[in-house]
């Protein structure tokens, strides 16, 4: 019986020590439609694998990098930008892409993916397609994942990117070159395309 206390007390530490503390719960959580001139992304990540190591997410649009925040195990971020052609970018151990062509006034899905790696963590951005494949909008997972508590920046977490603005700079330029080797088979898996949008 102790022993299952003790693990039942273990697992939840973890699981408040998977969020990050450098977010926070956004006051409203309730989602306007976007304006026809903005398409809105939502960044979900639904596993528990790797859930002590954070996910910082960017839009690299153009090579130029934008934070736009930090995704922890079972929260949402939520990014809207320009409609159009975009390119994001996530970051741990390793940095990894997707591509997307948004159209204004929709929102789309990429699910954060964790994988491991040599040292901590690795992730993956998979675009959430509107009815096929494994990650799709009538998925269970992803359904789960669209309750989660959406997060926004705190002055900490802006904080952090400056700080390390230099490192993240070098590791997007070093994975960079592997995205650019990828055939267009594989950069079409990895890509969100207009249809996917609700």
């Amino acid at each position: 019986m102790k022993i299952k206390l003790l693990s039942l007390i273990i697992v939840c530490l973890a699981v408040v020590s998977c969020q990050s503390t450098m977010m926070k719960t956004t006051a409203n959580q309730t989602l306007s439609v976007p304006s026809q001139e903005t398409s809105r992304l939502i960044f979900l990540r639904t596993s528990f694998v790797g859930s002590a190591i954070q996910s910082s997410v960017f839009d690299i649009t153009g090579g130029q990098i934008k934070f736009i925040g930090i995704v922890s195990a079972k929260t949402r971020v939520v990014y809207d930008g320009p409609a159009g052609k975009r390119m994001f970018m996530v970051i741990a151990e390793n940095a990894d892409f997707m591509a997307a062509d948004m159209q204004g006034g929709k929102t789309y899905y990429t699910i954060v993916i964790p994988r491991f790696g040599v040292m901590k963590a690795r992730f993956s951005l998979l675009p959430v397609r509107k009815t096929s494949g494994k990650h799709n909008l009538n998925s269970p997972t992803i359904k789960s994942g669209m309750k989660h508590p959406i997060v926004e920046n705190k002055p900490e977490s802006l904080q952090w990117y400056e700080k390390n603005k230099a490192g993240i700079s070098a590791k997007y330029k070093r994975y960079w070159k592997k995205w650019v080797a990828k055939p267009g088979a594989d950069k079409a898996q990895r890509t969100l395309f207009a249809s996917d949008g609700i």
